[in-house]
């Protein structure tokens, strides 16, 4: 289980159960484990926000789009530049 720290009293919560809701969006219930003191339970949004480092395939896949939309003399000159 992954864990987060209480808003409440800053000690150790656990993250009990997940829904998703989307590829990019989560809400995940937490429960704070200082029962003694707090014992807070909560809901924390989780969202995807960007690439630090894409996929290879979404880097491929642009790469491919940006190639084909240069005129084909371009093209020609790009690959022979780099080969």
């Amino acid at each position: 289980m992954c864990r987060r720290k209480c808003p409440k009293c800053g000690g150790k919560a656990i993250i009990t159960s997940t829904n998703v809701l989307s590829s990019e969006y989560s809400e995940l219930y937490v429960q704070c484990t200082n029962t003694a003191k707090c014992g807070a339970g909560y809901v924390v949004s989780q969202a995807f926000k960007h690439w630090t480092n894409p996929p290879q395939q979404t880097v491929k896949q642009m790469a491919a789009e940006l190639i084909k939309s240069l005129p084909q003399q371009e093209q020609l000159d790009l690959l022979r530049s780099v080969g």
